[in-house]
């Protein structure tokens, strides 16, 4: 074995014994907290959960288990804000982690801790809503623009506002026919003036022409006007969503679980 080889297989082989020793010594100095916390030492458990919280070393089961008792911890200190904030954090590494997971190794299920727990889930659940609403209202608003460019309505029909976009589109189609017919119309009186013959009422007809032409400009303008009205309020209007939030309490496994429901629309 060549000596660059030797010296690779023995880092290699060191740095493994390092991480089992820190692996242990993290396991070790958990169960230390939880020893503190089972002999009604609450103080010292605290202390000692922090530190391993805050130096970010443990990980998985691990982190979950010292955030649960360090949040317990802190309820019993009545630091009810503390602990939701604690509960809150594992909810969100933890989707999978519930009411019932909070009992302790003998089975206790603390009321005080499932309260301030389910307090930080709907809290959790509230902000991801808001969230993925500010993510729709953030992507839609392109979306519907481009399309009411294409077609009026058709952004405000693909935001959830169908009976506006169908209005809309009967506007748009009302002032289309408006300045279809206006546009014939003036074709009309500018044909019967350039065609008419010597003894023709060259002044009346005349007026008539201008005043055709005058209608069919305005038409035409109505027409960019409402086209343009229509991709305003499709750029500006975020998603329809009724956000309606409901909560209910449903049995598991021996516990409760705390179930929030929203509904778009």
């Amino acid at each position: 074995m060549s000596y660059r080889l030797q010296a690779l297989t023995y880092l290699t082989f060191t740095a493994l014994l390092l991480c089992a020793v820190q692996t242990q010594a993290q396991a070790a100095t958990l169960d230390q907290a939880l020893d503190l916390f089972r002999a009604g030492q609450w103080e010292q458990s605290v202390e000692e959960l922090e530190s391993l919280v805050e130096q970010g070393t443990l990980t998985g089961p691990d982190l979950i288990q010292a955030r649960k008792y360090l949040g317990i911890c802190y309820m019993i200190f009545e630091k009810d804000e503390q602990a939701k904030a604690v509960f809150k954090q594992i909810v969100r590494d933890d989707p999978s982690f519930y009411t019932d997971d909070l009992r302790l190794e003998g089975g206790e299920l603390l009321d005080e801790a499932v309260r301030i727990f389910s307090q930080g889930v709907l809290e959790v659940r509230r902000e991801e809503i808001e969230a993925r609403q500010a993510r729709l209202n953030q992507t839609s608003r392109l979306g519907a623009f481009l399309r009411s460019a294409a077609v009026p309505g058709w952004g405000q029909r693909y935001q959830g506002y169908a009976r506006r976009g169908y209005l809309i589109l009967g506007a748009a189609a009302a002032s289309i026919g408006y300045a279809v017919i206006a546009e014939r119309s003036s074709t009309d009186a500018r044909n019967a003036y350039h065609s008419a013959g010597t003894d023709a009422d060259f002044n009346r007809l005349f007026r008539d022409f201008e005043d055709k032409g005058n209608q069919a400009d305005l038409a035409q303008w109505l027409v960019v006007a409402a086209w343009a009205l229509n991709m305003i309020d499709a750029g500006s209007q975020g998603p329809n969503i009724q956000d309606l939030h409901g909560f209910s309490v449903v049995p598991r496994d021996g516990g409760i679980q705390l179930v929030l429901k929203t509904s778009f629309d």
